[in-house]
């Protein structure tokens, strides 16, 4: 949804029942103008609603009056690049106006306008419709993650936007094996956010929707950036600071899609794997964690520290495949590099690729970094990246290289390879 005028673009638009009262979460991008800034100069932003009744979808009626004024918070820290000249991230809230009986019964949308005039019901504008709960899914009740038994924590995985143009980027026996080791581990959902993927890799991951593994959800650049799936892919590659702020758009919307039915969001990369070393799933591993009486306050992140996967002479011919032949480094990463998040749902209100971001209120704890050996997060890489960690330190995790990981994978492959089958005979 486009608000052209103020160049504002609305990517979704979710019912946020927390902390015992109704808001709006608007995720939103706006080019070259921080809404921050301003909201601070008292260019305020208001929330305008409008209601429909399910059995007048058609045309519907307006509630009269229903304009409020919206908060926003940026989903960005000025210390990594305080510069507007990009596609800049917010949540825009709008607070509750209305109960919850009369909400059930109705279509909700939204607009965001500096202007706090009513809008006519026949004005040409484009609402976005609020994702409500779904309720064929048990929601969460509680307030807390601590004490509840493993059996029931509710873990939600998502991607970053996926774009590869051919298999030799992310083939479809990768991709089937990504996403049945998630489930392997306990993950309840799994959502898979796509620019683009190859045909192949798209039919099946299709298929695994049908059958209720994944949840597909497709994107696009926002504005005038470019969706055609080679230009798109050149400018995503060439364009870091700005490729990184658009990665917060699919993170975002993943925490608030899930927020209400699952306990955790985990956002890796398809390159990735969560392993816990003590426990047979990340329910169990969870619950040791969270429940070691440590804990003052509710966490908002549990980190897995990063460990680097090398492929050993993989045959050029030879399909991708996670239990390919590998190596792994004996150099575990620093807590603070490359690290990734199990992002409490009941305690952050924005996510960052690495952690939860902004906190739902001040007593909540930062990012907890477990131990190495208690999990690590699996990196599969041809190579040491040397411009993020420097020569020095990639000469040294690619000459302390163990195989031990090989029986955890092989033990794995075992669990998985029926499904597996079932998907690559499509």
């Amino acid at each position: 949804t486009i608000n052209n005028k103020e160049n504002i673009y609305l990517f979704s638009a979710y019912l946020d029942k927390r902390i015992n009262n109704y808001n709006i979460r608007i995720i939103a991008s706006s080019y070259g103008i921080n809404l921050i800034n301003n909201k601070t100069n008292n260019n305020n932003y208001y929330c305008h609603f409008h209601f429909s009744k399910e059995k007048e979808k058609g045309n519907g009626y307006w509630s009269s009056n229903i304009i409020v004024e919206a908060n926003i918070l940026w989903i960005w820290q000025r210390a990594w690049d305080p510069r507007n000249e990009f596609y800049n991230n917010f949540i825009i809230t709008c607070p509750k106006v209305y109960n919850e009986d009369y909400y059930k019964d109705t279509i909700s949308s939204v607009y965001i306008s500096k202007s706090n005039y009513c809008i006519l019901p026949n004005s040409k504008i484009n609402f976005m419709e609020i994702t409500k709960e779904n309720l064929n899914i048990p929601q969460i009740n509680e307030n807390s993650v601590i004490g509840i038994k493993p059996e029931n924590i509710k873990i939600a995985v998502c991607t970053k936007g996926l774009s590869f143009l051919n298999n030799s980027e992310l083939s479809s026996k990768w991709i089937i094996e990504w996403i049945e080791l998630q489930k392997n581990f306990r993950a309840s959902s799994v959502g898979i956010y796509i620019y683009w993927v190859p045909n192949n890799v798209r039919k099946i991951l299709e298929k695994m929707a049908e059958n209720k593994r994944v949840d597909l959800v497709n994107i696009e650049l926002p504005g005038n950036s470019p969706n055609q799936p080679m230009s798109q892919q050149n400018f995503i590659l060439r364009n870091r600071q700005q490729k990184r702020r658009n990665e917060l758009v699919p993170l975002n919307d993943c925490f608030y899609r899930y927020s209400s039915t699952h306990h955790f969001v985990l956002i890796i990369d398809t390159d990735e794997l969560i392993i816990p070393l003590l426990h047979k799933n990340w329910q169990e591993m969870l619950f040791y964690i969270l429940n070691d009486g440590k804990w003052k306050s509710e966490p908002s992140s549990i980190s897995i520290r990063n460990v680097y996967i090398f492929n050993q002479n993989l045959n050029k011919n030879e399909e991708k495949s996670i239990f390919n032949k590998y190596k792994r480094s004996k150099i575990v990463q620093e807590r603070d590099q490359y690290g990734k998040s199990f992002i409490n749902t009941r305690s952050v209100v924005s996510v960052f690729n690495h952690f939860g971001l902004h906190r739902i209120n001040s007593n909540i704890s930062n990012t907890f970094h477990i131990q190495a050996n208690i999990a690590l997060k699996y990196h599969w890489k041809n190579k040491c990246p040397n411009l993020e960690l420097g020569n020095e330190i990639c000469q040294n995790v690619e000459n302390n290289l163990i195989d031990d990981n090989e029986i955890i994978l092989k033990n794995l492959k075992e669990k998985i390879k029926n499904n597996i089958k079932k998907y690559l005979n499509i």
